[in-house]
């Protein structure tokens, strides 16, 4: 594409534009030899995660080259490669909360006052209203659901949600003007002023729009951005959470009852014997006083061997108490005492 108008929006044109944003410094600062504190290839650097997804850590010739649409792309600024147009295409139609979420990071940093959001969002619609190069039917991925907007429709719009306006903007450049970055130098050589070394914006863009807009902030919702990119985490919640109250206590009351049959179990043997050998004491008249013969009553178990049983259990009780305690972590059951 041959191109010697101005304007034309292309790469080079938007990042010339954002780096005219970040200018901190005055020209009579730079004169004195002050720099700006945040370097071109930073900005491009983190312009490209939000974009791509990831950092390719371009160096500061590709980006002067690249700003002044002296390039057209490098293999440090990978917005003419096919996999990212078609990812970038993806993204927009099938998951948009992904690339919102990384341009709605890379605005916050770069663009945080109200008028310079307002400035740029003019200026962007300044140059695509007068690009005599995009087709009045042209679609720019702009509303804040990811749907568009045709070039004819945009001419109407008074109110633009600033993240997502980026983004669609974003989009038509890596889809529709991939290969045609050094079109755009008529474009930076009106609206550029040399400092030094150093080529600056100082141009009218936004001066083509009369008409008032209002931008407004269209972030992701805190609930939206929450939801993970990439795979959930592994990390599952504790079944306390989903589990009802009776279930709860039936589990954690659950453990210790079955331990104590199970110890009871063991002992109960042992416990029959002793009160069988109490049963079968005897002893001689003259040497033993007069006893009186339990008497049984609905089958329940003689008087007397009762109370060896009950002596029996309570010392076996005392041993099984024992062995619960030692074998049984107390804070499993939340501090719960049973009295057997």
């Amino acid at each position: 594409m041959k191109n010697s108008k101005t304007p034309f929006l292309c790469g080079g044109i938007f990042f010339f534009l954002i780096s005219g944003i970040k200018q901190g410094v005055s020209a009579r600062e730079h004169a004195k030899g002050i720099k700006d504190e945040v370097k071109n290839e930073d900005i491009m650097d983190d312009l490209i995660l939000a974009i791509v997804g990831r950092r390719y850590s371009p160096n500061k010739a590709e980006v002067s080259q690249y700003r002044s649409c002296s390039a057209n792309g490098t293999s440090g600024i990978p917005f003419d490669d096919k996999s990212v147009r078609d990812s970038l295409s993806d993204a927009i139609a099938n998951n948009y909360i992904a690339p919102h979420k990384r341009i709605t990071t890379f605005l916050d940093k770069y663009m945080v006052g109200e008028q310079q959001r307002t400035w740029f969002v003019k200026a962007l619609l300044d140059i695509i209203l007068h690009d005599e190069t995009i087709a009045e039917d042209e679609c720019f991925y702009i509303q804040a659901d990811g749907s568009g907007k045709t070039k004819s429709e945009i001419r109407d719009i008074r109110a633009f949600d600033f993240q997502p306006f980026i983004l669609g903007v974003v989009h038509f450049i890596v889809t529709k003007r991939y290969g045609c970055n050094k079109d755009g130098r008529s474009t930076f050589d009106a609206w550029k002023t040399k400092e030094g070394n150093e080529y600056r914006y100082n141009g009218n863009a936004g001066e083509g729009v009369a008409y008032k807009i209002t931008v407004n902030d269209c972030r992701p919702s805190d609930e939206i951005m929450s939801e993970p990119d990439s795979e959930p985490e592994t990390d599952t919640a504790p079944a306390d959470d989903t589990r009802s109250d009776d279930e709860l206590i039936f589990d954690n009351l659950r453990r210790p009852v079955e331990m104590f049959a199970e110890v009871l179990a063991v002992q109960k043997h042992q416990l029959a014997e002793q009160i069988r050998a109490n049963n079968k004491k005897t002893g001689s008249p003259e040497d033993e006083p007069e006893t009186i013969e339990a008497e049984v009553v609905d089958d329940e178990m003689p008087s007397g061997a009762a109370e060896d049983a009950k002596t029996v259990f309570i010392q076996n009780q005392t041993n099984i108490e024992h062995q619960t305690v030692n074998n049984f972590d107390l804070k499993d059951a939340h501090d719960i005492t049973f009295n057997l």
